[in-house]
């Protein structure tokens, strides 16, 4: 199913305006000042997002994602 959002503020990240999307599966599928006629039928939600932002999410470039952020315990070698 769809949904359509009417009328979102769209920040992507330069500021594109107000906008109609059409989301299906959790992703935006369609984001256009207008979007074609759609039935009703295929419809989940219709809502208005008039005074509301869309912004894309953030993500920390500097994330340690193999470790080197200290929290790794140090296991001493011993020496022969």
């Amino acid at each position: 199913m769809l949904h359509r959002l009417r009328n979102v503020n769209v920040f992507a990240p330069e500021n594109l305006g107000l906008c109609q999307l059409l989301v299906a599966g959790g992703k935006i599928i369609a984001l256009a000042k207008e979007l074609p006629l759609i039935s009703d039928e295929l419809l989940a939600s219709d809502e208005d997002f008039t005074g509301k932002r869309l912004i894309p999410g953030l993500i920390d470039g500097h994330a340690h994602i193999t470790g080197g952020g200290g929290e790794a315990v140090l296991v001493p070698v011993c020496q022969r």
